[in-house]
């Protein structure tokens, strides 16, 4: 988009990812270990340019854990001020 101003070719960019808070009834949190510096943390992933976060969060989910989820209520919104990524985070509910 062009709005007629002029931006720095070094300005920071920002990503966005989504991911799935999936919670069970008896209280147990879904998590995957991570490749790379093997943290435990939930499933999620980058929100594609024509995806609805929602939509992101189902995918994703399913395919790191095989899990179908229906995404719900947004329950956060956090920034990595070192990496530039804006994460939302919904709460998940299984379905299959």
């Amino acid at each position: 988009m062009n709005d007629g101003r002029s931006y720095p070719s070094d300005l920071p960019r920002h990503s966005v990812s989504a991911g799935g808070a999936v919670i069970r009834d008896d209280g147990r949190f879904l998590v995957i270990k991570r490749r790379d510096n093997g943290a435990w943390v939930q499933p999620g992933g980058v929100v594609e340019l024509e995806e609805d976060p929602r939509e992101t969060v189902v995918r994703e989910v399913l395919e790191e854990t095989g899990v179908r989820v229906e995404a719900g209520e947004l329950t956060g919104v956090y920034k990595n001020m070192k990496r530039g990524v804006v994460s939302l985070v919904f709460r998940c509910r299984v379905v299959g």
